[in-house]
């Protein structure tokens, strides 16, 4: 007979799982996203995860619907004890397991726990285990480009950020230049698509500007890709053409700063660039008939959702 879980970790069994979440890490790094992205798409879905582990189980909690979640609930705490023990596997034993074998390892862990406390009868390993290590479908957000009303060179550059094909310091490096990568934005990172119109500190502040400005708040994903695919007409299909054309605005403006900082040796200030993005976004919106504000502070308290 399969102990229970907390039986088999030393843990009284009055309190289940309970100082399991002691163990959670506070973050999560590159490492282990070959469990947690196989993990999250094994369940048929697309999730951006928070920052934080905390936030992460906040928003995890029955999310399928009560009467579905039992193995959804137990899997972040299984993977987050996966990846603790192979931490501290490699920590204090020098003993590193492959990307499969720790595939294999938290699928097998889940099984148990998930047997162990009856919550299946049809859950078989093999068939999990495959469906973590198959590869994620490209989803092209094309109406997040080509459906939003914005000038039509932005729309094909924005195209070309999905892509991942826009001449940032990595993909020159790609094509054989030789030259040092760092993100002239921030001057701390080297030079992605993704990094320099999401994750960098610049970007950051503009993407805090439209959250702030929208009333609302935001986990950016990792890739613009999936940016996109999650933004369109979010708020709504009767109040999202502003809010569905912010993204494009905001990464035609960092890149024109970029490429401004590059080749002109011409450098804003913060408080130019987010005046820059807000005078961008307003003429856009005028000129597309988007909004009837007569000015820009008028328009920016408009936005609240």
């Amino acid at each position: 007979m399969l102990a229970r879980p907390e039986e088999s970790l030393g843990m009284p069994a009055a309190k289940p799982m309970r100082r399991l979440r002691l163990l959670i890490p506070r973050s999560f790094n590159s490492d282990a996203a070959v469990v947690v992205s196989p993990t999250i798409r094994s369940f048929g879905i697309s999730w951006a995860l928070p920052r934080m582990a905390a936030d992460t189980l906040l928003g995890w909690w029955n999310w399928p619907g009560k009467l579905s979640s039992s193995i959804w609930n137990l899997a972040p705490l299984c993977l987050m004890w996966c990846l603790w023990r192979e931490r501290n596997g490699r920590t204090f034993e020098d003993m590193e397991s492959s990307d499969d074998q720790l595939l294999a390892s938290f699928s097998g862990t889940l099984f148990d726990w998930s047997r162990a406390w009856g919550l299946t009868s049809n859950f078989n390993v093999r068939s999990f285990y495959n469906k973590l290590r198959r590869p994620l479908p490209i989803i092209f957000p094309w109406k997040g480009v080509w459906k939003v009303k914005a000038p039509r060179r932005v729309s094909f550059f924005v195209w070309t950020v999905v892509w991942n094909k826009i001449l940032t310091g990595d993909n020159l490096r790609g094509r054989g230049m030789v030259f040092v990568d760092w993100c002239i934005m921030c001057r701390g990172d080297g030079e992605t698509v993704d990094h320099l119109l999401l994750h960098c500190s610049k970007a950051h502040k503009l993407w805090s500007l439209v959250f702030r400005s929208f009333g609302i708040s935001w986990v950016l994903p990792r890739t613009a890709a999936d940016t996109l695919l999650g933004w369109w007409n979010w708020p709504g299909k009767l109040s999202s053409s502003i809010w569905n054309l912010a993204p494009l605005c905001l990464m035609w403006c960092l890149w024109r700063e970029r490429n401004g900082r590059t080749f002109e040796d011409m450098e804003s200030s913060d408080d130019q660039l987010l005046a820059s993005f807000s005078g961008t976004l307003f003429d856009w919106s005028r000129a597309w008939g988007l909004t009837s504000s007569e000015s820009l502070p008028l328009f920016l308290n408009s936005l609240l959702l």
